[in-house]
């Protein structure tokens, strides 16, 4: 039997600041939608796999990158929102601007 074809994944992150109303991206759902929209048509031509999360925190962003799932075929990455105000907030900054 020929080995399975492993196609290539499209992973979106998007995270907005829930807490902070000053801060809060009103557009980002939009974004998200504009965005997904052709890659799913993308998808459902076989074209490739799509990852998308929701409040995304940089430890779920790391998590998808080393799941040998999806690991060596994330061929694009696209990161929107704020990065977090926590420990780790510029991993997800300089992960961003490395592969987005």
């Amino acid at each position: 039997m020929p080995e399975k074809i492993r196609k290539p994944v499209i992973f979106q992150a998007f995270a907005n600041d829930r807490d902070d109303t000053v801060h809060y991206l009103r557009n980002l759902p939009e974004e998200a939608r504009q965005i997904r929209e052709p890659f799913q048509r993308a998808r459902r031509d076989g074209l490739c796999e799509l990852v998308e999360l929701a409040n995304a925190t940089a430890e779920d962003i790391f998590r998808v990158f080393q799941d040998p799932e999806y690991r060596d075929r994330i061929a694009l990455f696209h990161y929107g929102g704020h990065r977090q105000r926590r420990p780790h907030s510029e991993i997800v900054e300089c992960a961003t601007s490395r592969t987005g």
